[in-house]
């Protein structure tokens, strides 16, 4: 039986799940609750409460502050009731129990017996505390007044007890209206979540706590997934990293990276009924970098079936085609998007195509996929988008390739026959209704200086508007018979809302601009000069993406290399794109 703590030379296991003190992490917001704690139960506050969501790390938190006591000689009894399931009753009988008093069922005499002890323990210069963990469990109003009325016990004009409530956000609107139960709340204080360079020193911490050879097993990229699945939460960087590890052990590694984090998150997502794990930019540029394109990966496979649309006859049917070769692709391609293994990097920053029309298709489909994901599209509508984005310039192979491959400005002749691809498509399409809509209105625009037909605002499917984005975002990346620059993904997106914001929805314009203003694997330079890469978008402030900072401002590689959240670290920010 394999004991992952032996292959990796660990004394014991470094991310177990049941906390004690002496495992505890002093995080900023822990040790500022560790703080006030400690100083309310010196000067026997009547009420503490400690909130957090769970796997935040309150109980390793009050077995730390119990240990401090310990550690600086202030005397002191605790009773716990670690799960206030029952009625006030039940409750006080299981406090009695742990300071040592024998199970009454009287009421009154079990109250009179702890009352007793606490007096007893107030003249031996022994402060009382008295810990009640998931108090948010507890809805009876009652049993909320009855605590409060134990606060009013007192001993030589001091506070007999100190309650000590610890608990989940939702108990904080059970207790507000109770101003009597609020006054008395001597110290407050609600625990936040790791960030990120948290998150990487607890894994160093917990690793060095069991003599590891090597603190550094988890890779940087590996860390920042651990901290986006986790939620910066303790117990949940826990289980990821206890999984992984037995994952790496398991598949002979001697290091943990982002793809084996990736691998057992998605794992404990489907077992303990989580939100499933979608896609996002930051999995793309970790997941992928070493892909390399084989006859299973989808890109080449929807090519092959794209180049068999421009050999057939013009103006030949091809519904076959789509329904029998590219459509049961379709699937394939929405997972891809959402699993990324390499897809959306190929997309945005691959070579330049030999046939351009052939990859302009996967690319917008792609783009446009994205797209409809930031806009809450389900996934029977991505299907029917994919369908027609991938097939959007189907009409092209009705018109003469020495026009669409010709250099410099085309005639007014050639313009217009280049306007009438779309019907073409249409034309091809037309018994696939919805997808040959959407192919005949793909150049049409909200002002109504689109064409064929100058449809305007709600004439216009909202799938051509996505498709229509994405074909002029795709062509502005590589360079076009007509055009040598390769604009950057920055300076598409700005010749797009610049010059085209009249022309589509904002809901659309705001997707594009959250998905590919900044997107994963781009370069920029920081207002310190340095450059960096673009390792995960922010959708809510697209300008501050999280980087990963690479290169000194003379272009020198560092030996090590910083990741910083530019959401969180207002002192950078992106200065251009490279």
């Amino acid at each position: 039986m394999l004991e992952y703590e032996k292959y990796w030379h660990f004394l014991d296991l470094p991310f177990k799940v049941f906390p004690s003190g002496d495992t505890y992490f002093p995080s900023v917001t822990h040790e500022e609750a560790r703080a006030r704690i400690f100083q309310a139960i010196r000067t026997r506050k009547r009420i503490i409460l400690i909130a957090g969501e769970a796997g935040s790390g309150k109980t390793t938190l009050w077995k730390r502050i119990k240990g401090d006591l310990e550690k600086y000689g202030i005397p002191f009894a605790m009773g716990v009731v670690e799960n206030p399931m029952g009625s006030f009753s039940e409750i006080m009988s299981e406090m009695g129990e742990s300071m040592g008093l024998v199970p009454s069922r009287d009421n009154e005499g079990l109250l009179g017996a702890l009352k007793d002890k606490l007096r007893d323990n107030i003249e031996k210069g022994i402060t009382n505390i008295w810990l009640i963990d998931e108090c948010q469990v507890v809805k009876d109003q009652e049993i909320w007044e009855r605590l409060r009325l134990l606060t009013n016990w007192s001993w030589n004009g001091s506070p007999a007890l100190t309650l000590f409530l610890l608990g989940q956000p939702e108990v904080i609107p059970i207790i507000r209206d109770k101003e009597g139960f609020t006054q008395r709340i001597g110290a407050f204080y609600m625990l936040g979540t790791l960030s990120l360079e948290e998150t990487g020193a607890y894994i160093e911490y917990h690793l060095t706590k069991v003599n590891a050879d090597e603190p550094n097993i988890f890779t940087e990229d590996a860390v920042l997934m651990i901290h986006r699945y986790s939620g910066g939460l303790p117990r949940n960087m826990n289980h990821i990293c206890d999984a992984a590890l037995l994952l790496g052990a398991i598949q002979g590694k001697d290091f943990v990276d982002a793809r084996m984090v990736e691998s057992v998150a998605a794992e404990r997502a489907s077992i303990i009924g989580e939100k499933q794990v979608l896609w996002t930019p930051m999995r793309e540029v970790f997941m992928a970098t070493d892909t390399r394109v084989g006859e299973n990966n989808i890109y080449d496979k929807l090519l092959t079936t794209f180049d068999k649309f421009y050999y057939i006859n013009k103006g030949k049917d091809p519904i076959d085609l789509v329904e029998k070769e590219l459509k049961p692709l379709v699937p394939q391609f929405i997972r891809s998007l959402k699993t990324d293994r390499g897809l959306m990097r190929k997309v945005l920053f691959g070579e330049e195509p030999d046939v351009y029309l052939l990859q302009h298709g996967v690319n917008v489909a792609a783009q446009g996929v994205k797209i409809a994901m930031g806009m809450g599209y389900s996934e029977e509508e991505l299907k029917r988008l994919s369908l027609a984005a991938l097939i959007h310039d189907v009409g092209m192979g009705d018109i003469p390739e020495e026009i669409w491959t010709k250099k410099g400005s085309l005639s007014r002749s050639e313009i217009d026959e280049m306007r009438k691809h779309p019907q073409y498509g249409y034309e091809r399409l037309k018994s696939l209704d919805e997808v040959a809509a959407v192919v005949l209105q793909e150049h049409e625009r909200m002002d109504g200086s689109g064409y064929p037909h100058g449809l305007a605002s709600e004439d216009i499917h909202e799938f051509s508007y996505i498709i229509g984005v994405a074909d002029i975002y795709d062509s502005l990346l590589h360079t076009r018979p007509y055009r040598e620059k390769r604009y950057s993904s920055y300076e598409a997106i700005k010749e797009i809302v610049t010059n085209e914001k009249q022309k589509f929805p904002a809901s659309v314009l705001k997707s594009l601009v959250a998905h590919f203003l900044f997107p994963v694997g781009s370069r920029v330079e920081l207002n310190s000069r340095d450059r960096a890469e673009i390792i995960d978008e922010n959708r809510a402030n697209p300008m501050r993406p999280v980087v990963k900072i690479t290169h000194d401002k003379d272009d020198r590689p560092y030996k090590k290399t910083r990741i910083v959240d530019l959401d969180k670290d207002q002192k950078f920010f992106i200065t251009r794109s490279l």
